[in-house]
């Protein structure tokens, strides 16, 4: 009888959960989204409950050079006042993320840092302030970072090599020596790592 009980509980918490879900998505960016759309988001979010499966899952994100060049072209990467200002005004949000399955490195960590943390996991958005050679582009990086229990790092949602989990790590210093090794530009060196 208390498994029964329990059972219509826990239902009732699952349908109450896709309700509310539905019904703020006017503020989370789901307008455009039929209801099978987000349903079909929001059980991926549920059934990818670890690291390992969203990076899995991250190994067929492209790389969106033309976004990146109008992200730059216009000036959007040096206008906003903050790298906040930056991840939620010119990000995706997650459920855009999931359907294109493609984009640059904010939107890969930033879709990496939703799906971790509704599963409680800690992790965090970070920006790679690169150092860079006169005549070398000076934009930064986002990167997603996980924490975890032995409170080591580990670099989740970095698009320039996603499905791969990087780490572990025990101090931002440490991140920054492994993101300059692993740069695909002949000059860059990150110059500090900064979370928020």
């Amino acid at each position: 009888m208390k498994k029964l009980l329990f059972n219509r509980i826990l239902r009732s918490m699952v349908v109450l959960s896709l309700i509310l879900f539905l019904l703020s998505s006017c503020t989370m960016g789901l307008r455009g989204y039929t209801p099978e759309q987000k349903l079909e988001f929001e059980r991926f979010v549920m059934d990818t409950n670890t690291p390992e499966k969203l990076n899995t899952w991250l190994t067929i994100f492209e790389y969106d050079i033309g976004r990146m060049n109008s992200l730059r072209s216009d000036g959007r990467t040096t206008s906003a006042r903050s790298h906040e200002e930056f991840i939620s005004q010119w990000t995706y949000y997650p459920i855009e993320f999931y359907y294109r399955k493609s984009g640059v490195c904010n939107d890969i960590a930033n879709f990496a840092n939703y799906v971790l943390r509704k599963h409680g996991y800690k992790s965090k958005i970070f920006y790679v302030n690169p150092r860079s050679s006169p005549g070398q582009g000076s934009a930064g990086h986002f990167i997603c970072i996980l924490k975890r229990d032995d409170g080591k790092w580990w670099n989740v949602g970095d698009s320039r090599h996603p499905g791969i989990i990087s780490g572990p790590y025990v101090s931002f210093a440490d991140i920054a020596d492994n993101l300059s090794i692993w740069s695909t530009m002949k000059y860059w060196k990150v110059s500090s790592l900064r979370k928020f």
